[in-house]
């Protein structure tokens, strides 16, 4: 909405005991990483005090949906999430159980887990910046 970024992305990197859950962001060259680094605290911490409305959760939900059946549609990209839930879990079938388990999600459950696992106590921040010429 404020066009601060080139590019923003979270992702999850699950693993057996913990996962871990990044932030990848570029800022417009007009933009300052403290800027960018200042919002993204900002929206985190919305996040502990206000619930997440129902609209925004069923569009997540809706693009986590249709992500999934695109991956889906990928023999190799099968194979490893097979691979990974088997690894990870000892269950290939949570390959289908998955989208069921992102469903059940309440914007409620989500405060939460915010609040449990993004404090700033928590954090690790990396600010990788091109060499000037």
């Amino acid at each position: 909405q404020k066009q601060i970024v080139q590019d923003i992305q979270t992702f999850v990197l699950p693993m057996i005991d913990t996962s871990l859950f990044f932030v990848v962001a570029t800022p417009r060259p007009e933009h300052s990483v403290e800027k960018i680094q200042h919002e993204i605290d900002t929206e985190i911490e919305r996040l502990f005090q206000e619930a997440v409305s129902e609209q925004e959760m069923q569009r997540v939900k809706n693009q986590i949906i249709a992500q999934k059946v695109r991956d889906l549609q990928s023999v190799s990209t099968r194979a490893d999430l097979l691979n990974m839930y088997f690894t990870y879990y000892g269950n290939t079938n949570h390959l289908n159980e998955e989208i069921d388990h992102y469903l059940k999600i309440s914007a409620q459950d989500l405060r939460q887990t915010a609040n449990n696992f993004l404090q700033p106590e928590n954090r690790v921040e990396v600010i990788y910046l091109p060499k000037k010429n």
